[in-house]
């Protein structure tokens, strides 16, 4: 009896401890179900034309900040984008030309809808719901998506067919016209899902841009001819990064002479003069040497152990390295006729470029007949490209006026190029299985141009440059050899002509002894045909038709002379228009147009800091926006592919940019002619910094 009191006392506060501990996980739980219960959307952020709308009401601009519940529609066909951010932490990115419609996602059941996606592009990331799971589902017209804490993409067409793409966690994939057909999806995975069609596997390359939809084939139609084998299963065909894509390798090819005219043409040093580079553009410039002049250059240069950034690594966890090598030399000439009114000369120039690659992934998931579904094992591929372009370039110019202020000139230039391609790709399971896929492609491209050109100097020394440029263009791509597993495939090729027509004037001046300034402003067209002849899209032809133009503002200034800054305002737009149809049936299969502006900031400057030592740098920066509107036809077999066989949801998208990049160099000059230096080139981690190594040799003649 006398230990019974002392009992009481200890058990007492045992049972209030209890009491305490039952009394939290009860709050925590009446928490956590109001948690759930109260998730909420809100419009975090818009650009551009956004549109909400609720059943019967007519739809109203969408606002920052807005709440947004069950049942409401956002429409973003106008080119506008939406970020809505969910209260447990997750994000929905809706792209430029999408629909969407919000379902029950403040439900608290053991999966909530989120929304039902009707057309368009929709970027996902599903938070962990207080380090939980917090699973939700997603549905299109063809396909019920469901995740668990992860990240993806989902881009559905006009007809209704859907491309998944998963860039983090896991996605479970069901056929709407099929519950029984269903795939889990890990990172680098894809599907497209089409009425009344299997569920289509993809892999999906590791520089593609997520919002692109570019660069992924679908796995099914790989290996289709143009006219067979529609039917084939999709087990016996490679996926993306099969060597077939060297058919894009092909553009990129081609774009390295033809795309200047397509895109951003970025004006630096507007305002200050060289007589070498104003007379290769416009031959009316070579009257002002005097007395022959001569320069010669020789630009090595390299960039290698390529390595991703953060944004591309989400999509491969293994992206391999990479070597990337040019070597460009250069050399001009002018002189004048012993008249003393025309002047003669021209240039000539090569440039040689190569890229080796090598990546192995050992948990690759494994593709073609020879693998059942879900295999997994190890995929090397290794990539080697070559690119040789030649150019030359004549030029005569002649003075007028008892003062020779007005010159004439015209010209002529010539490039040719030739690349070639070599990829390999090898699989091997767990038990021994090899696949591998070669193909050894070549390019060839030749362009020739002839220019006339007129100049007036004006007194205090200003002056006035205008020119016109016509010229022809035609470039072909092919395969040589294309085998799988030692087998002989069909060969892909590509063939394309077209002309453009280039106008622009320069004009430049002083303002004081120390300070320069120029102006510049350039138009052109270009017009190109194709024939396409590509295993995975039916034969077809395009035509495409660019437009464009470009501004540029100088200022120089010279701040004694050791110390030169410059800085150059840039601007312009291009619009391209491209139209494809079906050899067979003459219908149409494509029509795209894209619209990009740009702006530019350039500054730099070179300072002598020792001796026969100096250094230079300098910072671009550009803004560019990318608007297209792009409409797909059903070919015979009822696909809709664009013209590189890749899927991609028809409508209008909205894309922009910003880019910064650098040069800091430190060379020296050995005397007048010859100086030497080393460059380092940085776009600030998008790709590995580049090593240029520039040797410069200039001789004049004394004046007679």
């Amino acid at each position: 009896m006398i230990g019974a009191p002392r009992t009481t006392k200890i058990l007492s506060p045992a049972r209030c401890a209890l009491f305490l501990v039952a009394l939290t996980l009860a709050c925590t739980t009446q928490t956590s179900r109001a948690q759930v219960a109260q998730v909420e959307a809100r419009i975090a952020s818009i650009t551009g034309t956004v549109l909400l709308s609720n059943g019967p009401q007519a739809p109203a601009p969408a606002k920052r900040g807005d709440v947004l519940n069950p049942g409401e529609e956002i429409d973003t066909r106008g080119g506008g984008r939406a970020t809505i951010e969910l209260t447990d932490g997750s994000l929905i990115v809706v792209r430029p030309g999408s629909r969407i419609v919000l379902k029950d996602f403040r439900a608290a059941h053991s999966i909530r809808e989120l929304f039902d996606i009707l057309l368009g592009q929709v970027r996902v990331k599903i938070n962990h719901f207080g380090g939980k799971p917090n699973p939700y589902r997603i549905n299109s017209p063809t396909a019920s998506i469901a995740v668990r804490g992860t990240e993806f993409n989902v881009a559905v067409n006009g007809v209704g067919d859907t491309e998944v793409k998963v860039y983090e966690g896991l996605v479970e994939i069901t056929n709407l016209s099929n519950p029984a057909n269903k795939v889990l999806l890990h990172p680098g995975q894809g599907v497209i899902v089409r009425p009344n069609q299997d569920i289509h596997i993809f892999a999906y390359t590791p520089d593609e841009e997520i919002s692109g939809l570019r660069g992924s084939q679908e796995a099914g139609d790989n290996n289709k001819d143009q006219g067979s084998n529609t039917g084939s299963d999709i087990q016996q065909s490679e996926n993306a990064i099969s060597p077939r894509s060297s058919a894009g390798i092909y553009d990129r090819f081609v774009e390295n002479v033809i795309a200047a005219r397509q895109g951003p043409l970025y004006q630096r040093f507007t305002a200050y003069p060289d007589s070498f580079l104003d007379s290769l553009e416009n031959p009316a410039y070579a009257t002002e040497f005097s007395a022959p002049a001569g320069r010669l250059f020789l630009v090595p240069s390299f960039r290698g152990n390529q390595t991703v950034n953060s944004t591309q690594s989400i999509f491969s966890a293994s992206p391999g390295t990479s070597v990337d090598y040019s070597l460009s030399p250069q050399a001009s000439f002018f002189t004048p006729l012993p008249d003393g009114r025309t002047s003669i000369g021209g240039g000539v120039s090569a440039f040689r470029s190569g890229n080796q690659s090598f990546t192995v992934d050992d948990g690759a998931n494994l593709s073609g007949s020879l693998f059942a579904a879900d295999t997994t094992g190890t995929r090397a591929s290794s990539y080697t490209t070559g690119n040789t372009f030649v150019s030359g370039s004549l030029a005569a110019a002649h003075a007028f006026g008892e003062d020779k202020k007005t010159s004439l000139g015209v010209g002529v230039d010539h490039v040719k190029g030739i690349g070639s391609i070599l990829n390999f790709v090898s699989q091997q399971d767990a038990i021994g299985n090899i696949s591998s896929e070669r193909v050894d492609s070549r390019s060839n491209l030749a362009e020739t141009r002839i220019k006339v050109g007129l100049s007036h100097d004006f007194s205090g020394q200003r002056k006035i440059g205008v020119y016109y440029n016509y010229g022809f263009v035609s470039a072909d791509f092919h395969n040589i050899s294309h085998t799988l597993n030692a087998q002989p495939q069909s060969l892909d090729m590509t063939q394309s002509t077209g002309r453009f027509s280039e106008a622009g004037i320069r004009f430049r001046g002083v303002l004081t002894r120390k300070l320069f300034y120029g102006l510049q402003a350039s138009w052109f067209l270009l017009s190109m045909d194709e024939q396409l002849r590509l295993s995975a899209i039916v034969n077809s032809h395009q035509h495409n038709r660019t437009t464009g133009s470009s501004f540029a503002v100088g200022l120089g200034y010279v701040l004694n002379p050791r110390i030169a800054f410059t800085l150059d305002l840039a601007g312009g737009f291009s619009n391209a228009t491209g139209v494809r149809a079906e050899d067979a049936t003459g219908n149409s299969l494509e029509r795209d147009h894209r619209t990009s502006p740009f702006f530019s900031a350039h500054t730099a400057i070179q300072a002598d800091v020792w001796k026969n030592l100096f250094v230079t740098g300098s910072l671009l920066t550009t803004r560019q926006n990318f608007y297209q509107n792009l409409t797909l036809y059903p070919d015979r077999f009822g696909r809709l592919l664009t013209s590189d066989g890749t899927f991609a949801p028809n409508g209008y998208t909205n894309n922009g940019s910003m880019s910064y990049y650098s040069e800091f160099g430190v060379g020296w000059r050995f005397n007048d002619n010859f100086l030497a230096e080393y460059v380092f080139s940085t776009d600030y981690g998008k790709t590995s910094p580049s090593h240029v190594f520039l040797l410069r040799y200039t001789f004049h003649k004394r004046d007679r």
